[in-house]
């Protein structure tokens, strides 16, 4: 790309590998959400991920899955480049769909989850500081005190016909791919409630209660006392919640996660008879009504009622905070429960899980240079696996990969066995077979390499080499015993597999394979035979 680089690790198969994870019974239809979101990853440069992430909908909760990756120093120059790898995936899938097990499952894009600034990028529309920058209705905003605000809250809706044929050119600033898909630009692509509520109003609430404007700012012993009850409550919070309550006075650096547990569980308790009665009661409003759209049964049978709520924090917010804060964040919570009967509690289109990916992605990260290429699976990455990290079924081979890579090396020299649970399982084909791991490790750093190109340069380049017990030859195998060639077809599972090592490069696999039962007798478990030490399964050697 113009600005960057992107990779693109395929819809399909982060598809398939959720429904083999979370279904018994593969469905007809598949219904998925993306998300986009940008990702700085150091403080000390602009370096920043944009990935595109999905996840499949389901009755349970499912892990998102990474469908592409762009790095640059800024967001993708040109969003329809950025997206067209998705989109003709997508468009394909949409319609011809795929087999899975010989069942053939149709695919359709449920929603597309992002916040206010991804969201105008990807659908290329005003952003939320512009005029015409609410994504729901033909508002034009207001500015005052140096700011756009939104006062109405029964201004006209946009719809999906009228965002097709541009019926507001105002709103638009160009075209994207997104629309060549059978999707609805306004109705599938909802409010995020976690960068909406929680992230925009309630912060922005707190951030005034502590350090506003003083005929809004609590007193010092006030917010000490709110404080102590904050901190009085830690001991009692149950494990379901991602973190313990922190003093108001760090508001500026609570996540997204505390914001919705003070709104929904311990606000309205500790700000009892602290916060003014005023504030106090417009507080609860919203927190009942968010309480309401979050639960799966009372969004359906009152979901008027949250309407009315939020329509009523909207209209008394500007008399109570003042008029210049009536913010894009603010003006869309009357459009929330449109959402809500759409796709059901908010938490079901919510980004607090792709949020938490995000994250991950950036835990796999080592260093600072190339971070593209750290992340898994790559077609310039070359790290050699343990073959029990392989998956071998109707000639298709998929390999487990650890989500946290940084202890990756220690993993595959130990042979440990995958973590189904928590490793991702990737698409893979089995190129060559090896006889050891160093074998393997020089065959990764070159194609080409073979057991003659030791003579010029020299053994044990990539690895020390322990000192043998007996000399050996510069032959295929550092043991006469080890039998090695290509196979003439994809393996099957078996208990064989499992005993073998493999090394990964990219989407080509290099096998290392090894026939253990004609190993001398007393080699198994001793250093000096490093492939037999690291090519063994724990299993053979637990029984040394």
């Amino acid at each position: 790309m113009a600005n960057g680089h992107y990779a693109h690790f395929g819809l399909r198969e982060g598809i398939e590998f959720s429904l083999r994870s979370y279904f018994y019974n593969y469905p007809n239809e598949v219904k998925f959400d993306i998300s986009v979101d940008g990702l700085p990853l150091a403080k000390s440069s602009s370096s920043q991920f944009w990935p595109i992430m999905g996840s499949v909908v389901s009755d349970c909760y499912t892990d998102p899955f990474v469908i592409g990756i762009f790095h640059g120093m800024k967001k993708p120059a040109d969003v329809n480049e950025f997206l067209r790898p998705l989109v003709d995936e997508l468009k394909h899938l949409q319609q011809e769909g795929f087999v899975i097990d010989n069942k053939n499952i149709k695919v359709t894009l449920n929603a597309i989850i992002a916040d206010a600034p991804a969201k105008a990028f990807v659908t290329q529309v005003k952003g939320h500081t512009g005029y015409f920058g609410c994504s729901k209705c033909i508002q034009e905003g207001d500015f005052l005190q140096n700011r756009v605000i939104f006062p109405e809250v029964n201004s006209t809706e946009r719809t999906d016909e009228s965002f097709r044929l541009k019926q507001h050119p105002e709103h638009h600033i160009g075209n994207t791919c997104l629309e060549k898909l059978k999707i609805g630009m306004v109705s599938q692509v909802p409010l995020d409630y976690a960068h909406l509520t929680c992230l925009g109003c309630l912060k922005r609430l707190i951030q005034r209660w502590v350090k506003g404007k003083r005929d809004v700012r609590l007193q010092e012993n006030t917010q000490n006392s709110i404080n102590a009850s904050l901190i009085v409550l830690r001991p009692f919070i149950t494990s379901e919640f991602a973190r313990l309550p922190r003093s108001l006075h760090e508001i500026d650096r609570w996540k997204a996660t505390e914001l919705r547990q003070f709104l929904l569980y311990t606000g309205p308790v500790v700000l009892r008879n602290l916060l003014p009665v005023k504030y106090y009661e417009h507080f609860v409003v919203l927190s009942v009504a968010i309480r309401i759209l979050a639960d799966p049964e009372y969004c359906t049978v009152l979901i008027d009622y949250a309407q009315s709520l939020l329509t009523w924090f909207v209209s008394n917010y500007g008399s109570l905070y003042g008029h210049q804060f009536l913010s894009y964040n603010v003006h869309n919570l009357v459009h929330l429960c449109n959402d809500v009967r759409k796709f059901g509690p908010v938490d079901n289109f919510s980004s607090f899980k792709y949020e938490n990916n995000m994250q991950k992605i950036k835990n796999q990260l080592r260093t600072s240079g190339k971070p593209l290429e750290q992340i898994f699976p790559d077609t310039d990455c070359v790290s050699e696996v343990s073959a029990c990290w392989l998956r071998i079924s109707d000639n298709k081979a998929q390999c487990w990969w650890p989500e946290r890579s940084k202890n990756v090396a220690s993993l595959i020299s130990s042979c440990s066995p995958p973590v189904e649970s928590k490793w991702v399982l990737y698409n893979v084909e089995i190129e060559r077979y090896c006889s050891n791991l160093d074998k393997a490790r020089k065959v990764a750093g070159n194609p080409t390499y073979t057991s003659t190109d030791d003579e010029l340069l020299g053994r044990g380049k990539r690895i020390t080499m322990p000192q043998q017990d007996q000399s050996t030859s510069d032959e295929e195998s550092t043991d006469p015993g080890i039998s090695v060639g290509r196979p003439p077809s994809m393996p099957t599972v078996n208990e064989s597999v499992m005993n073998k090592s493999a090394t990964l490069i990219g989407q080509s696999l290099l096998v290392l394979n090894n026939n253990h039962e004609t190993l001398p007798p007393n080699s198994v478990g001793k250093k000096t035979f490093f492939f037999a030490l690291y090519v063994y399964s724990l299993d053979c050697l637990s029984t040394q």
